[in-house]
């Protein structure tokens, strides 16, 4: 790994440092592992006592060594696991194309990939998709070396190994991605009879192998419900006819746009002049087309389609591109796919002071973002002249870099709009007001993974779904804290006459605390609009 892998960590590091965890995925993995720690179950894992078997064990295993490690959930560390893979997979790209002689500047491939908004998402969250991507890499670049005939003797058992490691990250896209990869690649060189080479009895020997003594432990651990769930219910439910995440087939092609922003014009351009123009003709260039094609058209097969899905296919992409812009500087569709973007960007310091106007939320300071904007227009400013003198791929590294810095400088800006972003500001206020009064209940309506602030609050919360059960938990001797959109009153008939009389203990964005329940119920708090304290008692209405 090289001084350039480890500045992409350290300049998205902050963004990890910055942030609260997100709602939807990273505050649900660290209910989950608390959980696991709690139960000491390590193959078999639970969300508030549903089974989890949606995701492999190997990132909840580090994510759970990390918290072992420091003796709590620090978002930083974690995120490096993100960030490691990242990096990981620039470090063999950038080996693999110097073992195949392919000329193309390394930096440029790096941060162009590196800037890709699906890379650069994946990176920039806990998530086990870029370790996955990690694994599907390394054993493709695997394969490239027995192929080339520069492989040792133990890549050939490295190719399974690395494969099941892919599974064990994510799932079967794991296997899917560089076993049929590797399959189209040999059937295009008409070499489809020396499979067995590659993937023959003994790389199955040791995928079979470690995937039953993974499903055995998994048996042991969670029985033969949850095995059912991991085996059918979450492989061949989701990719047949999906429970979840349900689109059309040409879902991928439609939103690939945004998906490779912001080089989607620059990638289109650069792959078809580079061949059209037969630039490289080797294997690797072979190799990476069928990957792209392959994956790209097998995952719009699937029921079950997430953008995040793309994630193995970016780097085949980038990296192609920057070895043709190398190439093919000169070219006018190339010079005008790499000038969009840098346009676009040119704008962005004076667009930054348009925030003030667009910008709804209670903030301090946007000093730290007018700053990186500056920067990252000058960058795209240099970034034109480069391109307009047909040094394309100096241009497009300079402008990536840009992007890097301007993300490293805006986190200083993050943190004063946490309370927007996640469930903490929220949770601590809610914890405040129940520690306060003696309240042990937690209760949520109809709120997407609320009960995952059990992280923050470290109290169970229980989600009720009916106007009845709100009326119930009013009329219960028992207080209870209580969590709901202030929409749910607007959107829900009868919501305001079961509520009718109770005043919000706390409001906040989009949401209200209720203390509900109680015989002689205490003093109704409520915070004010900025959650600095406690304001003047509420008249309780009995």
């Amino acid at each position: 790994m090289r001084s350039r892998h480890l500045a992409y960590i350290l300049l998205l590091l902050p963004l990890f440092i910055a942030r609260d965890y997100t709602p939807a995925n990273e505050l649900k993995y660290v209910s989950i592992v608390d959980e696991a720690l709690e139960n000491n179950t390590w193959f078999a894992f639970y969300n508030h006592g549903e089974p989890y078997a949606d995701k492999p064990p190997l990132f909840l295993w580090l994510m759970m060594g990390a918290r072992i490690v420091a003796g709590k959930h620090l978002i930083w560390l974690m995120g490096l696991i993100s960030l490691f893979s990242a990096a990981g997979i620039m470090a063999i790209f950038d080996k693999w194309f110097y073992r195949a002689r392919i000329q193309h500047d390394p930096l440029t491939s790096n941060m162009m990939l590196g800037t890709t908004l699906i890379f650069l998402g994946a990176a920039a969250v806990v998530r086990m998709d870029m370790l996955m991507s990690f694994f599907i890499v390394l054993s493709l670049y695997t394969f490239y070396k027995l192929y080339s005939g520069i492989g040792r003797g133990r890549d050939r058992w490295l190719l399974a190994v690395w494969i099941f490691l892919a599974v064990f990250s994510k799932g079967p896209v794991g296997l899917f991605v560089p076993v049929l990869s590797m399959v189209v690649f040999l059937a295009v060189k008409k070499e489809l009879r020396t499979l067995g080479r590659y993937l023959g009895w003994r790389q199955w020997s040791i995928l079979l192998g470690l995937s039953a003594l993974w499903f055995i432990l998994v048996y042991l651990d969670g029985g033969k419900e949850y095995l059912h769930n991991l085996l059918f219910t979450q492989t061949a439910g989701r990719g047949i006819d999906s429970f979840h995440h349900k689109e059309p087939v040409y879902y991928y092609l439609v939103n690939i746009i945004w998906i490779m922003a912001p080089w989607m014009l620059l990638y289109i351009a650069a792959l078809w002049a580079g061949l059209k123009n037969k630039v490289l003709k080797n294997d690797t260039e072979t190799l990476s087309i069928c990957v792209i094609v392959t994956t790209f058209v097998m995952l719009s097969a699937f029921s079950s389609k997430v953008e995040i899905y793309l994630l193995p296919v970016s780097p085949f992409v980038a990296y192609l591109t920057s070895a043709y812009i190398y190439k093919l500087g000169g070219n006018t569709w190339v010079k005008l796919g790499a000038a969009v973007p840098a346009s676009l960007l040119l704008l962005a310091f004076p667009v930054s002071f348009l925030a003030r106007k667009i910008i709804n939320y209670d903030y301090q300071s946007l000093v730290p973002f007018h700053i990186a904007f500056f920067f990252l227009s000058v960058g795209a400013l240099l970034s034109l002249y480069y391109i307009l003198k047909s040094r394309v791929s100096r241009g497009v590294g300079l402008l990536a870099c840009s992007i890097v810095f301007t993300l490293a400088v805006s986190s200083f800006g993050l943190p004063q709009f946490n309370k927007y972003l996640g469930f903490k500001y929220i949770a601590d206020a809610g914890k405040e007001i129940a520690d306060r009064e003696g309240i042990s209940d937690y209760a949520y309506y109809n709120i997407y993974r609320a009960a995952n602030m059990d992280v923050y609050i470290g109290n169970r919360l229980n989600k009720v779904g009916t106007l009845a059960q709100i009326d119930s938990l009013a009329r219960s001797d028992s207080p209870t804290m209580f969590f709901i959109k202030k929409k749910e009153f607007a959107r829900v008939e009868g919501m305001e006459e079961v509520l009718e009389g109770y005043h919000p203990s706390f409001e906040f964005y989009r949401y209200r605390w209720y203390v509900l329940g109680g015989r002689s119920r205490p003093d109704i708090y409520r915070y004010n609009s900025e959650g600095k304290g406690l304001t003047d008692s509420v008249e309780p209405s009995y």
